[in-house]
């Protein structure tokens, strides 16, 4: 950067045919209408027309690679540029583009060290930036991945892409739906050792903080202790599950839902509302965090602790814990959702405490079979079944 060559520059004159007609002079001179004039660097009082392809970066780019001589045989074709293009410069704020290359021999195609072609020195000049053909494919060597640029969390339990709705005034829920059938409860009851934590659109999971717009919400040990909707006291993780009562069976539940409190414009605009039929409680299908609320309407993301990849006695208890991005939660209502095309064509479910989750195609709402009075688990531990908590 902030380097260029004086010398050591490949002719207007010599470059290929297609390239050779992006020179200013010949493009700029009489004027140029059209979005790939690219003449906003034509100065015709430059010292340099000789040289200068009005071009911007990218394509001052595709110039040099279109002059790369360096892996054929370079007497094979005397009908082409005699220059061997070893890098080019750019003006870092017009599209001006110069190549840069010796005139072509087998000892000039060896060319890998940052430097001019007439063997001269790079120059400081604030106005350019100079960039440099390296020999060989790139990400062909381990050698070539010495950067570290992030880590990659993956899970096999629970469905990403989902774009959740909330409502900004009143309570709602978030419900996490499992992938490739796997459970995401470890009893009939729907005890789960996962997470989910909410944190600013803009932020990153397994990074960023709590959001604070989330009423309540003290910090990562109040998402700790959020757990699924079930019939039991489940503290954060690990430890033994409590039954609260054994005298009354679990109430199953049918909810079929509509579009009650959305306008019909909304419906005709092509989102499709599922019915389900569903019990309060999570099961291996699905976990349900409800009781939510939030200080206004905004943009958040969900992450989600996955408790496979923890150790036995350990918790979803820290921020570094919530890595998986399962979707986006839109706390303003489906009405003003809509108003985006992409999410026009959505299929939404509507969530049992509140709410909705919706799929953008291809992707669509998994089919879920919610348990039954006849299938739900006989109590653990005595007589009788868990009851509800109060």
């Amino acid at each position: 950067e902030a380097e260029k060559c004086a010398g050591g520059r490949i002719p207007v004159a010599s470059v290929l045919g297609e390239w050779r007609a992006q020179g200013c002079q010949a493009k700029c001179a009489l004027g140029c209408v059209g979005s790939s004039c690219y003449c906003g660097g034509y100065d015709p009082m430059s010292a340099d027309l000789a040289v200068e392809l009005c071009l911007p970066a990218g394509k001052c780019r595709e110039a040099c690679d279109a002059h790369d001589f360096a892996n054929g045989d370079w007497l094979a074709n005397p009908v082409s540029s005699q220059y061997h293009c070893t890098g080019f410069q750019v003006h870092a704020t017009k599209d001006l583009c110069v190549l840069l290359g010796p005139f072509r021999s087998p000892q000039a195609l060896a060319v890998d060290e940052p430097s001019c072609a007439d063997g001269a020195a790079l120059e400081v000049d604030e106005d350019f930036n100079h960039f440099h053909r390296v020999p060989g494919a790139t990400c062909t060597h381990m050698s070539d991945f010495g950067e570290y640029a992030g880590a990659l969390h993956v899970t096999r339990r629970v469905d990403i892409g989902v774009d959740y709705v909330l409502d900004p005034v009143g309570t709602g829920s978030i419900e996490v739906a499992n992938f490739n059938s796997r459970p995401v409860t470890y009893n009939g009851w729907g005890l789960s050792a996962d997470r989910v934590m909410i944190i600013d659109c803009k932020g990153t999971c397994g990074a960023s903080e709590p959001a604070d717009s989330v009423v309540g919400a003290t910090g990562v040990g109040w998402w700790a202790e959020r757990y699924a909707a079930s019939w039991y006291t489940d503290s954060p993780h690990y430890d033994q599950e409590t039954a609260l009562d054994t005298t009354a069976p679990p109430a199953i539940t049918t909810h079929v839902r509509s579009w009650t409190g959305f306008t019909s414009a909304a419906v005709e605009a092509g989102s499709a509302l599922v019915a389900e039929s569903q019990w309060d409680y999570s099961w291996e299908q699905l976990l349900r965090f409800k009781d939510l609320s939030f200080t206004g309407a905004g943009t958040f993301k969900l992450c989600f602790c996955d408790s496979e990849h923890l150790g036995a006695d350990t918790g979803c208890s820290g921020i570094s814990q919530f890595t998986v991005e399962v979707g986006t939660v839109h706390v303003s209502g489906v009405a003003c959702l809509l108003q985006e095309t992409k999410y026009q064509r959505s299929t939404c479910v509507s969530q049992l405490f509140g709410g909705l989750r919706c799929y953008q195609a291809p992707l669509a709402a998994p089919r879920l079979n919610a348990p039954t009075s006849a299938e739900a688990p006989a109590a653990e531990g005595g007589a009788g079944t868990p009851a509800a908590p109060a």
